[in-house]
Order: C-alpha cells, then structure tokens, then sequence
C-alpha cells in the first residue's frame, strides 16, 4: 500500500488566483520596508538629537573646569557670590 498525501491547504481564498494573491503578498512586503525603512530613520534622527545635547553639556562643563581651574575662577566665584548675596 502507498503512502497517503495529504490535501495541501491553500492560503488563497476561494475567489482569489494565485497571481492575486503573490501580488498582495509583494505589496504587503513592500509596506512592511516601508515602514522599517521610516522607522530607522527616526531613531537616527532621535539619536542625533540626543548626541547634540550630550555634546553642548559636555562642552560647557569643559568650559567650566577649565575656567575654575585656571585661577580666574576664583574672581568668577567671587562675581557670583556678590550676586547672590553671599
């Protein structure tokens, strides 16, 4: 006795030829890049941004040690604590 071969189930629905259904496929594929591709670039753009406000701090506390430890931070601390009233 031979082996029984199963019915293969289709994906298609009743009214729906094979070449309909490839090109449903193929347009869901491309959406689906579509979307990835999209996606990709707004976390680069979120990390861009990020790294653009890590620089500027980054940059300022720099400026700030350098001022501080130069010696004219000194008249600087000076300045400010007559600002504040201290």
């Amino acid at each position: 006795m031979g082996r029984r071969r199963r019915n293969q189930q289709t994906t298609e629905t009743p009214g729906e030829t094979k070449t309909e259904a490839r090109g449903e496929r193929k347009e869901t594929k491309q959406d689906y890049k579509l979307d990835k591709t999209a996606l990709k670039t707004e976390l680069v753009k979120a990390k861009g941004n990020r790294l653009k406000w890590l620089a500027v701090v980054m940059g300022l506390g720099l400026a700030c040690y350098l001022a501080l430890s130069s010696g004219g931070g000194v008249n600087l601390l000076t300045k400010v604590k007559s600002l504040i009233g201290l």
